[in-house]
């Protein structure tokens, strides 16, 4: 299963410096055609997985979760308010989880090498499908597991440090903190200002941001902590940071519209470029920054598009197949678009998504079984039933068998023709 670091975006209320509005095609791009991608993208990634039923969140979906693809279509797909099997996900995930607790969780991220952005990845899939992270399953000593306490506030990471990953850390803590209205405690080894002057500190002087303070700029990085600033997009110092990596985004974007990542064009820089526009409120067919040649991030991403409604990489030869990375982050991209359009809470503002029973998982897991039980009861009946019925069948066909030969016989002795 091939895993990936992806990033969030966050609600906000923004135009920055300067940008001319364009009229652009106001019929392209509609809330039904988008849903109608959408769902392409889902019925591929579903025939990859050999998933024939109504849900995605089954078969090897539920085998992955906990990794950065089961995840990620479990939080769109709850994102997108589409029913499905939410509950056996937060199940198999709450498993994993615990798992990872039956030891001191600090130890087991040293040994297993584990990542922040694993922590908080999987706090915005428990909340996107409507569980609490806040106490999701329990530890080795029955104490309740909560995720955003040890995965920011106290950092159970190398150094205390999400950064220990680069600015990927700080950017996923912050997207995950700000996914629901979590208080901070005094006490927190980090909060929401700490984790935005972090942030900060990545910006360079060309105004992208890099996965380190002195790196070069990119535009995966800079698209994702564009969303996680936009929250904040009215305090001054990150105001003008937003402005000035929304122009050196719009610098890099190619005449199709498309985004390019270590100098060639692709759809994952292209859907998180998109997602940052969308979180600040920019609508991606009409700022000026984000046309090219009247392209927009739109077109950009669609033409990575194939013919069975997946989507490629890279449009370059060896990279033009449909990839399920390319595939779910374009889908998450076209949700922040969709609610965009419709005025919703933006894809990572979670506050929106609801709640279940944290004891909905294991019902339904007892309901299944109890259901299991009465039809492997009524199965058996039947089995006795049919046994039964074979076996009275063959008494009389045997029967009948003796009445006709003793008839054949009779009919014998009185031939005179013996």
């Amino acid at each position: 299963m091939k895993k990936s670091m992806f990033t969030l975006l966050m609600t906000g209320v923004l135009f920055v410096g300067g940008a001319v509005p364009v009229q652009a095609d106001s019929e392209k791009y509609q809330v039904d055609e988008i849903k109608s991608i959408q769902d392409g993208i889902i019925s591929w990634e579903k025939d990859q997985m050999g998933i024939d039923g109504k849900n995605l969140l089954d078969g090897v979906v539920l085998e992955s979760a906990g990794t950065s693809a089961g995840d990620w279509l479990a939080f769109t797909v709850s994102r997108m308010e589409q029913p499905d099997n939410q509950n056996g996900y937060l199940s198999a995930l709450q498993e994993q989880i615990e798992t990872l607790y039956e030891d001191d969780i600090t130890k087991t991220v040293e040994e297993q090498h584990m990542n922040p952005t694993d922590f908080y990845r999987e706090i915005l899939t428990i909340n996107a499908c409507g569980g609490d992270a806040l106490a999701f399953g329990t530890d080795k000593d029955k104490k309740e597991i909560n995720l955003v306490e040890d995965g920011i506030f106290d950092c159970v990471f190398e150094n205390q440090d999400p950064g220990v990953q680069g600015a990927n850390g700080y950017i996923w803590a912050l997207l995950a903190l700000d996914s629901k209205d979590y208080e901070e405690p005094e006490d927190a080894v980090w909060n929401r200002e700490k984790l935005v002057d972090a942030i900060l500190e990545k910006e360079q002087e060309d105004g992208g941001f890099s996965l380190s303070t002195d790196g070069d700029s990119d535009v995966d990085i800079t698209a994702m902590a564009l969303t996680a600033l936009a929250p904040y997009k009215d305090e001054g110092k990150v105001s003008s940071a937003i402005e000035n990596g929304f122009s050196w985004l719009s610098s890099q974007q190619q005449a199709d519209g498309a985004m390019p990542s270590m100098g060639v064009e692709s759809v994952e820089s292209t859907d998180w470029t998109l997602i940052a526009v969308c979180s600040n409120d920019i609508n991606p067919l009409e700022d000026a920054r984000f046309l090219k040649e009247e392209n927009s991030l739109l077109d950009g991403i669609l033409q990575f598009r194939t013919e069975n409604g997946g989507m490629a990489h890279s449009l370059a030869e060896n990279e033009n197949a449909p990839d399920a990375m390319a595939g779910y982050q374009t889908l998450y991209a076209l949700e922040s678009y969709k609610r965009y359009q419709q005025g919703e809470n933006t894809l990572f503002d979670l506050t929106d998504a609801q709640s279940v029973d944290n004891s909905a998982p294991q019902q339904e897991t007892s309901k299944l079984g109890q259901m299991a039980g009465i039809l492997i009861a009524l199965t058996v009946l039947i089995l006795i039933v049919v046994v039964v019925l074979v076996i009275r069948n063959s008494h009389n066909n045997k029967k009948q068998k003796e009445v006709k030969l003793k008839k054949v016989q009779e009919a014998e002795e009185q031939d005179d023709w013996n």
